[in-house]
């Protein structure tokens, strides 16, 4: 009787070893699955924020270009327009209706 006891009681002993050790392995492996999805998540969140700021820089890269290349234009224009008109005001101070140009009084 107390062989039987005691073989019974080995045998509790190791189902129950061995579903505690089912249970730790697959809260482990859920453990691990939920960690792996975390860090695809968190990849893809880093990647989706590079790429958000790659685009936002670039945006801004060309924005800075066009206004530069507008403002160089615009002085090219702006320094154009001097000239024109300097040169205009010396040949209308040199040239009178009648006289040659550049003629001596």
């Amino acid at each position: 009787m107390m062989v039987v006891v005691m073989v019974v009681a080995m045998a509790v002993v190791a189902v129950a070893s061995a579903v505690a050790v089912v249970v730790v392995v697959m809260a482990v492996m859920a453990v691990m699955a939920v960690m792996a999805v975390v860090a695809v998540m968190a990849v893809v969140a880093l990647v989706a924020v590079v790429a958000v700021v790659t685009v936002v820089a670039v945006a801004v890269a060309v924005v800075v270009v066009v206004v530069v290349v507008v403002v160089v234009v615009m002085m090219v224009v702006v320094i154009l327009m001097f000239v024109m008109a300097a040169l205009s005001w010396s040949w209308h101070s040199l040239y009178r209706p009648g006289q040659q140009p550049f003629a001596c009084d």
